[in-house]
């Protein structure tokens, strides 16, 4: 999800608060050629074929492109992981600061934050309301399964949405929809048709958002936050 400049800097102050004290983390190198993939659910977290950039992204909420520095290796090896919180009766919300626990203990990652003026979209409501409908649970998300050219889950939130779609568009994506609670999602489009103009390829990532979602995505411009990695080491395979 997009945070704005203050609040970026303020979550990245607070990202090492609460981790969870232990975890249970298998890593693995990986030369699958599939695309990269992962889920979050129950206290879990399941990746393959992910890079170490990556993962940063994912612990701290932003895009791939926004986490910069950093080694060759950090884009260049790839790696299978499974993680889990010792106690996972309490993991509500707790997922990203597992992930970010991993990246400390096992990358040996520190960071600092940056904010720069770059350009983003906006999520917006396509129409009088959006297409998704409500989940049953509104108190946390059932799961989300990101794929090559899908993006499926229940209990998803508009601000996780957002951030999701921007993994696959390689630009920060803004929640401008206003919609409160979490919704059950269904996202499918042609791998590789990305271009919000698409000339009958396939159906592009920005006319499903807009089909299936009931949603729109806007080129705009915005303060952007940046990650910039001061070092990171490989961690040993298990």
């Amino acid at each position: 999800m997009f945070v704005s400049p203050v609040c970026f800097i303020a979550l990245f102050a607070q990202a090492g608060l609460g981790l969870p004290p232990a975890l249970v983390a298998s890593i693995k190198p990986s030369s699958s050629t599939e695309p990269a993939a992962f889920r979050i659910k129950d206290g879990r977290f399941t990746a393959q074929n992910v890079t170490a950039r990556f993962l940063v992204a994912i612990a701290y909420g932003v895009q791939s492109f926004q986490v910069s520095g950093g080694p060759g290796w950090a884009d260049a090896d790839h790696f299978n992981i499974e993680a889990k919180l010792d106690d996972a009766s309490d993991a509500r919300d707790r997922e990203p600061q597992m992930i970010r626990a991993l990246l400390a203990e096992r990358f040996a990652l520190v960071l600092h934050p940056e904010t720069r003026e770059s350009a983003v979209y906006a999520l917006v409501l396509a129409g009088s309301g959006t297409k998704m409908k409500l989940s049953a649970d509104q108190s946390r998300s059932g799961g989300t399964n990101v794929g090559a050219a899908s993006l499926v889950g229940t209990g998803v939130p508009a601000g996780l949405l957002a951030s999701l779609l921007g993994t696959k568009l390689g630009r920060t994506v803004l929640d401008q929809t206003n919609l409160a609670g979490r919704y059950d999602v269904d996202l499918r489009w042609t791998p590789d048709a990305v271009d919000p103009e698409p000339d009958g390829a396939g159906l592009s990532v920005f006319t499903a958002v807009q089909e299936q979602l009931g949603l729109k995505l806007r080129a705009t411009k915005g303060p952007t936050g940046f990650l910039v990695i001061d070092k990171i080491g490989k961690p040993s395979a298990n």
